[in-house]
């Protein structure tokens, strides 16, 4: 008969012959209160499960979940130990609470931020902002701060809806951009009409504020009125010499020297038409005001011929008149061979300094 092995032999072999948990409930490792009935000294169970072995050392059905490692909380999703803020997203907020993770439903006003947004309520649009910090949590693009575009919605969540963009009356002036942008299908989103040419500036409108048939956008005509405070001022108006452009040309005061004497309406020509006055001209015993002084012949000239009137040019007229004739020559280029034969005649250029003889002056010969 065989001597029964000792007691600590016994223990021994037992030892050996344990191969796991005989059941499988949470059992912390230190605590002294085993859930599988044994008294914790020598549990299998009751020890620490280090990360990145494979094995479920404290028997929790986490594998490596207990240790220094990600996912303490065997939740699916890892802590964030590095502080990753490009992944921080996909990591778990809290790793010590399984109900804490990305896309766990958050419960309001709870203190806790179950889904790991960065409130203590759901986002539902997951664009990071929820509750009453979203003015509209059903659509990703309206939130704080987020781009105004022109969609119909409160994007930036500041109370206005589209400001700052083509469909929005930014220069209070009663009209947005909207079609002037290429958009003819666009609406104003605060019930303004759409066209206007520069929504920055509310002197730039659709209005025809003088009544003259053209807006400061030309949205009428194509053509812009370039004051419409002015009736009289309209693209095709008549230019007077006021100081003003008249026409929208952009020129001011541009009246041309339509009778080629030098001088325009604007600069002083009394009669545009004429070119025997002008500030310039001499003053000729004809009844006309040649030097626009606004007197009539007085010290006035007499000419005995005119060229090209008279003759067509000056030497045949210093054969024609006679001794002391005056002979007044009209503006313009003359090639001639002047002789003059002894003749004491006065040639006079009568309209300007580019006249022969110049402005009054005269050529006498003896």
């Amino acid at each position: 008969m065989r001597a029964p092995l000792p007691i600590s032999l016994l223990a021994l072999v037992a030892a050996v012959l344990w191969t796991g948990c005989p059941t499988r409930y949470p059992d912390p490792w230190g605590d002294d209160d085993s859930a599988d009935g044994d008294d914790d000294t020598g549990d299998p169970c009751d020890v620490p499960d280090p990360y990145g072995d494979g094995v479920d050392e404290d028997c929790d059905d986490c594998v490596d979940g207990g240790g220094d490692g990600v996912d303490r909380d065997c939740d699916g999703y890892p802590a964030n130990d590095d502080l990753d803020e490009e992944y921080a997203a996909l990591f778990d907020c809290d790793d010590s609470d399984p109900s804490v993770h990305p896309g766990a439903e958050d419960t309001t006003a709870d203190g806790i931020d179950q889904d790991c947004d960065g409130g203590d309520c759901p986002d539902t649009d997951g664009d990071g902002f929820c509750g009453e910090s979203d003015c509209d949590d059903s659509s990703a693009i309206s939130y704080p701060d987020a781009e105004e575009v022109a969609d119909g919605l409160d994007n930036d969540c500041d109370g206005v809806v589209d400001e700052g963009t083509e469909a929005y009356d930014d220069d209070g002036d009663g009209a947005c951009e909207g079609a002037d942008l290429g958009e003819p299908d666009l609406t104003c989103s605060d019930g303004s009409v759409p066209g206007d040419c520069d929504d920055d500036d509310p002197d730039l409108n659709l209005t025809d504020a003088d009544g003259d048939g053209f807006d400061s956008c030309g949205s009428v005509t194509g053509l812009a009125d370039c004051d419409d405070a002015v009736a009289m001022v309209h693209p095709g108006a008549t230019e007077f010499c006021d100081g003003q452009d008249n026409d929208c040309d952009p020129l001011t005061d541009e009246l041309g020297d339509a009778d080629g004497d030098g001088v325009s309406l604007c600069a002083g020509d009394c009669d545009d038409g004429d070119e025997l006055m002008s500030p310039l001209a001499a003053e000729l015993c004809d009844g006309a005001d040649n030097d626009c002084d606004g007197a009539v012949d007085e010290l006035c000239v007499s000419c005995y011929a005119w060229v090209p009137d008279t003759y067509a040019s000056i030497s045949t007229a210093l054969g024609g008149v006679p001794d002391g004739a005056r002979i007044c020559v009209r503006p313009g280029t003359y090639v001639d061979n002047i002789d003059l034969n002894g003749h004491g005649v006065e040639i006079l250029g009568v309209a300007g300094a580019g006249a022969p003889g110049g402005g009054g002056g005269g050529l006498g010969g003896g």
